[in-house]
């Protein structure tokens, strides 16, 4: 991961979790009800949350090439003509010495030519920034993981904006992707929510950035089981030619249903050899009998694509010297992150944990985070940051149902070389105000 200083933005900042606490049949109820996937409450209505806005902030991104981070917004319940969380998505563009803007763009659904805007397909849900086509200039993939496309309701799309120096994230050239595509592993079907995350990173090493997508509610193998798809980067941008379909059977595994495989991405180098790796969340993941308790994947990024390791590639709560233990709806991998955060070159995987139940008496759900810190070896549970409210001189003790770890970011926010992390906690009661969220 290059690094930088970077700024964080908060707007109105939506949180995307794990519906658990609900039978199969009620989780996929809910996914494909309008409001994303996975979870409000643990114990009571499902469905994941996106609240007002899903805010994605972006300061390293450069879409104009003028040297100046740009910023990229997703407001998927953004109702759009009348079109009930049609979605949209904006894009901010700064030159030097600027506090605020220069300039900016918005987009609706409609106005790439490709789709019309349509209540609940939830454009701009999850992005992503990369290089793609490698000419210095960053571009953006959208998620609309709820677009009916050609029949299948719900199945998913991305689109991507390439970047232009002078003058910005342009839709001239822009390319639409599903799982009917030429050369994309899958087919297209109702309620798969391909694009539901997205995570760019060089995962061959070859000069352009890399895209994978997830579905996390792909039937393969069992229903809900989950996918990622992986798309990769040429002079002409991303292109289906070396597509990679990965499962949990990809890591020797057997798919079991509602495992949600895909739910949550990051992208970092984990083990320094200069290839970027991928981790992938699958918060629904039953280990060791315990439904639920959720898992992390890490694939490895080589010359030849990303590739699973002999070992080292399954994390959990069970793992060897990660603290606590796996537990039904613990949910482990709802959200993911990776930086550097000890500056040795190596980046750090950051796994929330939003349904984690700590204390005694158990305050149930309060949320912890893990952080596994990179190394010649990948990532290593050795010197392991176990993270909660009340944790340090973070403000505030945990409290039951807060869910802290709901959601990840990462920067450079002092400028010191050393990568800092943000941690949402959704249902935070602050003051009187009950549910309002806050960050760490």
């Amino acid at each position: 991961m290059k690094k930088s200083m970077v700024y964080l933005v908060v707007f109105a900042v939506g949180f995307i979790l794990p519906a658990f606490g609900v039978t199969g049949a009620e989780e996929v109820e809910r996914l494909a009800a309008p409001v994303g996937p996975i979870p409000e409450e643990v114990g009571g209505a499902a469905g994941p949350v996106v609240e007002e806005a899903e805010t994605l902030f972006f300061p390293k991104a450069n879409f104009d090439g003028n040297g100046f981070g740009d910023l990229a917004v997703g407001a998927p319940r953004e109702d759009v003509s009348g079109e009930a969380m049609a979605g949209a998505v904006s894009a901010y563009y700064w030159t030097s010495g600027t506090t605020a803007p220069a300039a900016g763009d918005y987009w609706e659904q409609s106005d790439t030519g490709a789709s019309a805007s349509e209540s609940d397909d939830m454009f701009g849900l999850a992005l992503a920034v990369g290089d793609f086509n490698g000419d210095g200039v960053f571009d953006l993939a959208i998620g609309v993981p709820e677009e009916d496309w050609q029949g299948p309701v719900d199945a998913g799309i991305i689109q991507i904006f390439y970047g232009v120096s002078g003058t910005g994230l342009s839709l001239a050239g822009g390319q639409l992707w599903h799982q009917d595509s030429a050369g994309v592993n899958g087919a297209l079907e109702s309620g798969d929510m391909f694009g539901f995350s997205l995570a760019a990173g060089d995962f061959n090493g070859d000069g352009y950035d890399d895209l994978a997508i997830g579905v996390p509610l792909e039937d393969a193998g069992a229903t809900n089981s989950g996918a990622v798809n992986i798309l990769y980067g040429t002079s002409g941008g991303i292109s289906a030619t070396d597509d990679q379909l990965f499962t949990q059977s990809t890591f020797g595994l057997t798919e079991g249903g509602d495992e949600f495989f895909g739910e949550a991405l990051a992208a970092g180098d984990f083990n320094g050899d200069g290839y970027d790796d991928l981790a992938v969340g699958a918060p629904g993941d039953e280990v060791f009998f315990e439904d639920r308790a959720g898992s992390v994947f890490v694939a490895l990024g080589s010359s030849n694509r990303l590739t699973v390791a002999a070992s080292g590639y399954w994390w959990h709560q069970d793992s060897t010297g990660v603290a606590g233990a796996s537990e039904a709806f613990d949910g482990f991998g709802s959200a993911l992150a990776a930086g550097d955060f000890d500056d040795d070159g190596f980046d750090d995987l950051v796994v929330g944990v939003p349904y984690e139940d700590l204390g005694n008496p158990v305050v149930a759900n309060s949320g912890a985070v893990h952080v596994l810190y990179g190394s010649s070896g990948g990532t290593t549970a050795t010197g392991e940051t176990f993270l909660y409210q009340g944790f340090g001189n973070t403000s505030n003790g945990f409290e039951e149902d807060d869910q802290f770890g709901s959601s990840l970011a990462v920067g450079d926010f002092t400028g010191d070389g050393f990568d800092d992390l943000v941690v949402g906690v959704s249902d935070e009661d602050w003051n009187t105000i009950v549910d309002t969220g806050m960050i760490h």
